[in-house]
């Protein structure tokens, strides 16, 4: 046989036995792709997010996700990583040069994601939070080694969509009522109770001034306009250590007090403070807000001024 002959040969042999390794190699990181995948992201229930030193848990419930059966999620948030899990793409394994320093930092320098529900078990994986430009460092017991993982069209850093902080996952929304689902509305101004009013939206429209006196003469009008307002009002920031805040405004003055009571019999507070500025004036566009004794934030003059009214502007 002539050199050139088996020389071609050999070329063909070894593009067969490399296509061949190729794509064994190929399928095996497909096959442990799909341990990272969910492709009916409906079937999960609960996700738990853990770090080192912390750890929370995110559970779908009939109309939203709650924080440690408490706060409600946002929902951009929820939507993020439910795309990741489900649109995770292979971008490489890691090279050899640094798989020991990923390993390394795996061990201390993660998120571990808990994944269960309906018809995927529980699925149980590490993603290194360091930034990787092209992809992150995701890991599974069921892995050979660590994969180099991303989404297309998101932050390549894809441990900067979890936390376990609680604040990072929190819905913004403090009120969001439709009319009809509101039972009861009452605002107090302590300081100034004439402009105090409750008013009763139970199968027909009550209005009460602050002494519980039944006022007849009222523009229903107004009033009826007045519980449309209540939909997605949120705060503008959240603020953390609640327990040691909270102490301090027990000896502030209550500027406003917001009770809402829904069709559910839910009742629903909120006490408004006003803050001080630099020159120790009343700042004109923060109110502080207590909602329900347990949660401390800022929110906006602009955002609520619509709903602190005053009894007189539904008198005729």
């Amino acid at each position: 046989m002539k050199p050139a002959k088996i020389f071609g040969l050999l070329i063909v042999l070894i593009s067969a036995i490399l296509v061949y390794f190729m794509s064994s190699k190929k399928g095996t990181l497909e096959k442990e792709l799909k341990y990272f995948v969910v492709e009916d992201t409906a079937s999960i229930n609960k996700i738990k997010v853990s770090d080192a030193k912390n750890s929370l848990i995110l559970e779908r419930q009939k109309s939203n996700w709650k924080i440690n059966n408490s706060y409600t999620a946002r929902n951009e948030a929820i939507y993020d990583i439910l795309k990741i899990f489900n649109q995770l793409q292979i971008q490489s394994t890691v090279p050899n040069s640094a798989l020991d320093s990923v390993e390394k930092s795996l061990k201390t320098n993660y998120f571990q994601l808990e994944l269960s529900g309906n018809f995927i078990g529980t699925k149980t994986f590490k993603i290194n939070n360091l930034t990787n430009k092209m992809g992150s460092y995701f890991w599974s017991e069921n892995s050979e080694s660590p994969l180099i993982l991303y989404v297309p069209g998101m932050n390549k850093n894809l441990a900067a969509y979890f936390s376990t902080n609680p604040a990072f996952w929190r819905s913004k929304t403090v009120i969001d009522y439709l009319p009809n689902e509101i039972k009861s509305v009452e605002l107090s101004y302590p300081a100034e109770n004439e402009k105090s009013f409750r008013i009763i939206n139970n199968k027909k429209i009550e209005f009460f001034d602050f002494e519980q006196k039944k006022i007849e003469n009222f523009n229903r009008e107004e009033i009826q306009n007045y519980l449309s307002l209540f939909r997605k009002i949120e705060y503008k920031n959240l603020i953390e250590n609640t327990d040691i805040q909270l102490n301090t405004f027990d000896k502030k003055k209550i500027y406003a007090l917001l009770t809402l009571i829904d069709s559910k019999n839910t009742e629903n507070t909120l006490k408004l403070y006003q803050k001080l500025n630099d020159k120790n004036e009343v700042d004109l566009n923060v109110l502080y807000a207590i909602q329900n004794n347990e949660i401390l934030f800022e929110i906006s003059y602009f955002t609520l001024d619509p709903i602190l009214k005053e009894k007189n502007n539904f008198t005729k």
